[in-house]
């Protein structure tokens, strides 16, 4: 047994953020993105829903700021309609999201700020889930010819997220279905679909009767 004294390090609890509804808790990061030269980059700014996956707000830029954040985070929040006091909204420590002028629109708008702990690189995992997908698409094009010209890309590349996008961590339903409550609706008609497949070919289901999805969805 060691006889010197050691050090004891104490237990530390990860800090956790849980949204069983839409609108409950937002991440929010931003991305660069090549242009059409060598050393010319666009930045992407992503609002995201927590619960749902659905990208409720976005916007493009030349370069990051402060500004930038304060004008999408109140833009969206007009759009959906968020009740003061009833959001979270959950970013990384860039110094577009802790400058004072933000700080004093996230009291303006009673809104409640979450930050990711210093040096660790998941705790916006969300997020940066969401940019992997984004730049894995088949049809991104890795570099944009001009800023207007990426606009009109990701408008239609988050239209089709939003609505198209069949996402793993939401029982392969669309951002739009859980985001718009269809989420137990949609379940619930998929399982009848399955039950009908079980009963019509039992022997093709090797793990036994097709098991119902509802709680897999809400409670992220």
């Amino acid at each position: 047994q060691e006889r010197r004294r050691q050090r004891q390090h104490p237990v530390y609890v990860k800090p956790q953020l849980r949204a069983v509804a839409p609108n409950q808790v937002w991440t929010r990061d931003y991305t660069k993105v090549r242009g059409p030269a060598r050393g010319i980059w666009f930045h992407l700014f992503v609002l995201l829903d927590l619960c749902s996956r659905c990208v409720v707000g976005w916007t493009w830029a030349r370069r990051p700021s402060a500004a930038v954040a304060r004008h999408l985070l109140r833009e969206t929040l007009d759009q959906h309609k968020v009740a003061a006091g009833t959001l979270t909204v959950h970013n990384d420590r860039g110094s577009e999201f802790v400058a004072g002028d933000v700080s004093k629109l996230f009291e303006t708008l009673d809104v409640a700020r979450s930050f990711s702990r210093p040096r660790t690189a998941n705790d916006n995992a969300y997020s940066e889930s969401h940019f992997k997908t984004t730049k894995y698409h088949p049809d991104y094009p890795g570099a944009f010819a001009g800023f207007e010209a990426a606009w009109a890309y990701f408008e239609t590349f988050f239209a089709w997220y939003n609505t198209d996008h069949r996402h793993s961590g939401i029982a392969w339903l669309t951002p739009e279905v859980v985001h718009t409550g269809q989420a137990v609706q949609t379940l619930a008609q998929h399982q009848v679909t399955k039950d009908r497949a079980f009963a019509a070919n039992p022997e093709r289901f090797v793990n036994g009767p097709p098991a119902d999805e509802k709680t897999e969805v809400l409670g992220h």
